[in-house]
């Protein structure tokens, strides 16, 4: 999926199509009114296997859009786009962590040295010696 602004400005969009073609036309459907808006002889250029344009484009924010990128009659690339105008955060793994003393426990666990581990600190034993049930 592909995120873009309703920005009147030209948004650059980088791709990995069927053909790489020089011109290309442009089909976006708005998926909640159905309206169908065509882009022609838009020029490109390809770098690093990469489709690369700009053009500007008249998104309604908070609708989504079925993006055909043809050349010619052929489809050579198909997406979806949503039009937000909302800061995209980016996410890490580490951006939750609050701090050394949060991770302390899970840190000391990696950092154990296994083979000093007696198995019966691991495990819980039970000591019930009721035959009624067994316990795995």
């Amino acid at each position: 999926m592909i995120i873009l602004t309703s920005s009147t400005n030209a948004q650059s969009l980088s791709i990995i199509p069927r053909e790489y073609p020089s011109l290309i036309d442009i089909s976006l459907r708005n998926e909640i009114t159905n309206e169908v808006v065509t882009f022609s002889d838009v020029s490109t250029t390809t770098l690093n296997g990469y489709l690369s344009f700009s053009n500007a484009f008249s998104l309604v924010e908070n609708n989504f859009y079925e993006l055909k990128i043809l050349d010619g009659s052929s489809v050579i690339y198909k997406d979806k786009i949503f039009c937000t105008d909302q800061n995209i955060a980016s996410y890490s793994v580490n951006d939750d962590v609050e701090g050394w003393a949060d991770i302390k426990e899970v840190w000391n666990l990696y950092n154990q040295n296994w083979e000093d581990v007696v198995v019966d600190s691991i495990y819980e034993t039970e000591d019930s010696y009721d035959n009624d049930y067994i316990i795995i």
